[in-house]
C-alpha cells in the first residue's frame, strides 16, 4: 500500500503508466490490503463478526484505504492504525469537532507518515493513561 512511494518512482522513470492502469495497481493493493488485515481485525475486534458479515467487513476494509489516503496514510500500517482508532473512538474519527488536535497532526506534512502516525499513537496513549 506504499501509494505514495509507487507514485514517485513512476514520476522518475522513463515508464509511462496509464490511469487506468494506476487504478488497477491500487486496486490490487487495497485487496491485498484486506485479505492481509481481516486476520488482525478479527482477532482485534472480533465483535464486528456479531454485527456484520465478512463480505460487509471487508467491502469496510477496502472503503476504508480511500478515507486514510485523504489524511495522507498509505501505507498498510498507517491505513489500519487509523481503522482501530476510528473502531475504538468513533467512525467519524477524526472528523468531529473534538478531534480536532488528530486532524492537526495528520495535516503536518513535514513529517513523514511514519513520524504522524507514531505522533498520532503516543498522543492516544497518553490520553488513555491520564483517563485511568
Amino acid at each position: 500500500m506504499v501509494l505514495a512511494k509507487i507514485r514517485t518512482v513512476i514520476e522518475k522513470s522513463m515508464l509511462h503508466i496509464r490511469p487506468e492502469q494506476f487504478s488497477q495497481m491500487i486496486e490490487r493493493s487495497r485487496q491485498k490490503f484486506v485479505a492481509d488485515y481481516l486476520p488482525t481485525l478479527r482477532a482485534e475486534f472480533p465483535q464486528l463478526w456479531v454485527m456484520r458479515t465478512e463480505a460487509q467487513i471487508s467491502e469496510m476494509l477496502h472503503a476504508h484505504c480511500a478515507c486514510a489516503h485523504e489524511y495522507g496514510l498509505d501505507t498498510a500500517e498507517g491505513v489500519y492504525l487509523l481503522l482501530s482508532f476510528r473502531l475504538r473512538l468513533a467512525w467519524s474519527f477524526p472528523t468531529l469537532p473534538e478531534h480536532a488536535w488528530a486532524r492537526e497532526i495528520l495535516d503536518r506534512q513535514v513529517l513523514s507518515e511514519a513520524q504522524r502516525v507514531a505522533v498520532l499513537e503516543e498522543y492516544l496513549w497518553c490520553v488513555s493513561a491520564d483517563e485511568s
